[in-house]
């Protein structure tokens, strides 16, 4: 009878339990913190109840932590968008890119006047800031800084480029100011330098300025190639042809020193006529075969490679040579005269 009694309270009191969890559940009340919290009694009788809904399969714990948090209306949040100008880039990247892009883009004669235009400002612009955020800033003697430096002058030399091109236009290469003032200066320096006007040709102040001319010529044929008033071949052999003539000008003296003392004068060594020829060869026949020529370039190259057959074929010449080489000479000779006519003859004007 006792153990019956005990068996009915047993289960009065688990019944009481689930319903007072069951009432915890409904009021949103943490189960599992009360069965770790509060009155010894209390944690008891909820552990019991937690035991008993897990033995029939109900999982209060989990129920509580996949129960999702209550909805909270919120305000739609409004916006305008706003126009932000990209940052600009950094001088380090701008004018190497610009230049590489630029060399890119090829001969100069293709770009129209207004793009040309618009492109010589920028580089201008951005060579001034090169200059001062990159250049000035660099370590004396750096890789980096032979490198920006390099940069410059390559900007500075297409800008050059770009101003005779939007000077001249379309215009062919003999009326370039630039390939005027170069060619009178090389002929007046090679006038000076054959000795046809004495050992005293020209004043101190001319002397000076035909060096300068000199020193500047081959710069001012790269930039006409870069133009588009030279092909590549044109104003490497007009630069080959230049060598050597600066240090024949050295030797003349002013007319300032014709009443002086006397002096030793400077012994210069002549280039090898043969050798200098066969040096020119490769890219007068490049020339040849090439589609495009300038007739004002075609006659300047026609003049120095005539001076240079003239000094092959002079007997003077000649009787100083082994017969192996003096007969190479006179094919070397005959071929340069034949591919000057060819030239020559190319860019003669065709009778109406």
């Amino acid at each position: 009878m006792p153990h019956r009694l005990l068996n009915i309270w047993t289960v009065v009191l688990g019944i009481a339990a689930l319903v007072i969890v069951a009432l915890m559940v409904m009021f949103g009340v943490d189960v599992m913190r009360a069965s770790r919290t509060g009155p010894r009694w209390k944690r008891r009788m909820v552990t019991a109840s937690l035991a008993v809904l897990a033995a029939i399969g109900v999982n209060i714990a989990d129920r509580d932590a996949s129960a999702k948090p209550p909805m909270i209306p919120q305000r739609p949040t409004c916006y305008s968008i706003m126009l932000v100008d990209p940052p600009p880039m950094r001088p380090v990247t701008v004018l190497p890119m610009r230049m590489a892009a630029m060399k890119k883009l090829g001969v100069m004669e293709k770009i129209k006047s207004d793009v040309l235009k618009k492109l010589a400002a920028q580089i201008r612009t951005e060579i001034v800031s090169y200059e001062k955020t990159v250049l000035s800033r660099l370590p004396a003697g750096s890789d980096a800084k032979t490198k920006a430096r390099k940069t410059v002058v390559e900007a500075r030399a297409w800008l050059a480029a770009a101003d005779i091109r939007l000077a001249v236009g379309d215009k062919p290469l003999a009326d370039v100011p630039v390939w005027q003032a170069l060619v009178k200066n090389w002929r007046a320096a090679e006038e000076a330098a054959s000795g046809r006007k004495g050992r005293y040709p020209f004043d101190a102040k001319t002397k000076k300025a035909l060096l300068a001319s000199l020193d500047a010529a081959p710069g001012e044929l790269d930039v006409l190639a870069r133009a588009g008033y030279l092909t590549a071949a044109e104003a490497g052999l007009l630069k080959i042809a230049l060598n050597g003539l600066p240090t024949r000008v050295k030797r003349m003296r002013p007319t300032e020193f014709r009443n002086t003392s006397c002096y030793r004068s400077m012994d210069t060594v002549e280039p090898d006529p043969l050798v200098a020829m066969l040096a020119r060869m490769p890219l007068l026949e490049k020339i040849a075969q090439g589609r495009k020529l300038h007739p004002a370039a075609v006659k300047r190259i026609a003049e120095v490679v005539e001076i240079q057959i003239a000094k092959l074929t002079d007997e003077k010449y000649l009787k100083n040579l082994t017969p192996d080489s003096r007969a190479t000479a006179g094919i070397v000779a005959r071929a340069a005269r034949a591919v000057i006519m060819k030239l020559t003859a190319a860019v003669k004007p065709k009778p109406a």
